[in-house]
């Protein structure tokens, strides 16, 4: 018996190389925002918060999931969903451009990516039309800017952080600002300004923000997640983490 040892060891090992990528723990990565994935405080072992990153967390609680969570800047994290087998990435705002890039796994909330200017301010942006010809901010490698970008808005001025769009936009180095509506109020209060100093235009697009993965990653292994969310939303949690980030649903 013991000359079979070495020979069963192989054959374990060999087992072990031919089991599926998602038979091992989901690598769950959050692309840092100023409001729906934070970093943590430095030196601190706090995980990330932000509401994606949130709701991230406690689906992968339920599932049995470590639940560590990666951030990494945006464009980074949205490449990874992209390039990375076994990956999850959230948010990922679903919009045309991305359709074919991912495996659309968890919707896990609904906004609306609109444009704004300064209530006070004397700019049209009631029409795509009128928007193409303002000084337009948003996030670089964001779903505003590929919105931008096939909108054909030709003056548009790319920051890291909606944070710095709604100082700029207080300030008037912009003439109006375009991302999605949460990220616009959780802005607002972030740089000490208020929601109604804002004024609402057009929506470009009402869009569903995922967990997504790479295409390579069976939607059919993503079950226990959806049923995660859908218990989340029965008991009352899903609601409770919407109220403690003050995110407004689209009506």
């Amino acid at each position: 018996m013991p000359r079979l040892r070495p020979y069963l060891c192989a054959a374990l090992c060999a087992l072990a190389l031919t089991l599926p990528a998602a038979a091992a723990e989901l690598r769950l990565v959050g692309a840092e925002t100023s409001f729906y994935c934070i970093p943590p405080a430095p030196d601190s072992n706090d995980r990330p918060s932000g509401l994606a990153c949130e709701l991230m967390a406690e689906m992968a609680r339920r599932v049995g999931h470590s639940g560590k969570i990666q951030l990494y800047p945006l464009a980074r994290a949205l490449m990874m969903a992209i390039t990375t087998p076994g990956t999850l990435v959230a948010p990922v705002a679903r919009i045309p451009a991305r359709e074919k890039q991912y495996q659309w796994q968890v919707p896990i909330l609904e906004d609306e990516f609109v444009v704004v200017t300064n209530k006070d301010a004397r700019v049209d942006i009631s029409s795509l039309e009128a928007v193409r010809k303002l000084a337009l901010g948003v996030v670089r490698d964001g779903a505003g800017a590929r919105l931008a970008e096939a909108a054909n808005f030709d003056r548009v001025s790319l920051v890291a952080h909606d944070d710095t769009n709604a100082r700029k936009l207080s300030v008037g180095r912009i003439d109006a600002w375009l991302s999605s509506w949460n990220g616009i109020l959780s802005a607002q209060r972030n740089a000490g300004l208020r929601a109604d100093a804002l004024r609402r235009g057009v929506v470009v697009m009402r869009v569903k923000i995922y967990l997504a993965s790479s295409p390579e990653l069976d939607p059919a292994l993503m079950a226990d997640w959806r049923a995660a969310l859908d218990a989340m939303m029965r008991d009352g949690t899903y609601e409770r983490l919407l109220k403690k980030y003050q995110y407004e649903l689209p009506k």
